[in-house]
């Protein structure tokens, strides 16, 4: 049965369950959003390509995860002509083979606007929000021991850390994370929208943000 391509993070793809075909319903995935897909949507850079007589993978990476797109025989000459580098938008279905989820391609469009990439992230943004607005979070991490925040993390982890240090109940904002980190605000916005995008935080009112926990 046809079903329309969704947009999602190459993170959502590999976090999520993959679910087997049935007689009812296509190989698909559920992500931690509780989004079933069988037919994604994913835009990605060419950072890996991998070609004999018989197939042809490219790795495509996205800022959040790489995800191989496959494909053999006379569909696999089609994806040869995309260069490591090369942006591309690919619609595809949802497979996996020995544990590891990849795509097999139905359309393949090659990007020159990298803006693109900023649109696309947040076009998914902007439905994660509608999400949350409408009740519905993400399933919860696992648990982690408190940690102290130190240099060697990564962005993206001291930022939910100092969300958890400044957050009194009411969320945290953009300036506040700014002063704490001793980063411009446009810097803290984009690690902010990372997470976001991520499902690590959400908007719990305009302008505030928090940890889901």
């Amino acid at each position: 049965m046809w079903s329309p391509a969704k947009k999602v993070l190459i993170e959502d793809i590999q976090k999520g369950k993959y679910v087997n075909a049935t007689d009812e319903e296509p190989a698909h995935i559920v992500t931690l959003w509780g989004e079933k897909a069988s037919r994604v949507r994913v835009l990605g850079t060419v950072v890996d390509k991998n070609v004999d007589e018989r197939m042809c993978f490219l790795f495509l990476d996205d800022g959040t995860g790489v995800i191989s797109v496959r494909a053999w025989g006379e569909d696999a000459r089609a994806l040869e002509k995309y260069e490591v580098g090369a942006l591309l938008d690919v619609i595809g279905r949802i497979r996996e083979f020995a544990g590891e989820v990849y795509l097999y391609p139905e359309l393949i469009v090659r990007v020159q606007d990298p803006n693109l990439e900023t649109l696309r992230l947040l076009e998914i943004v902007r439905d994660r929000k509608k999400v949350v607005q409408a009740g519905m979070l993400p399933l919860p991490k696992e648990t982690k021991p408190e940690i102290e925040v130190v240099e060697m993390m990564s962005p993206e982890t001291k930022i939910e850390a100092i969300i958890e240090k400044l957050d009194k109940g009411d969320g945290v904002t953009v300036e506040e994370l700014a002063s704490a980190l001793k980063i411009s605000k446009l810097e803290a916005w984009e690690r902010i929208r990372n997470l976001l995008a991520q499902g690590t935080v959400y908007e719990f009112k305009e302008g505030r943000y928090k940890n889901i926990k």
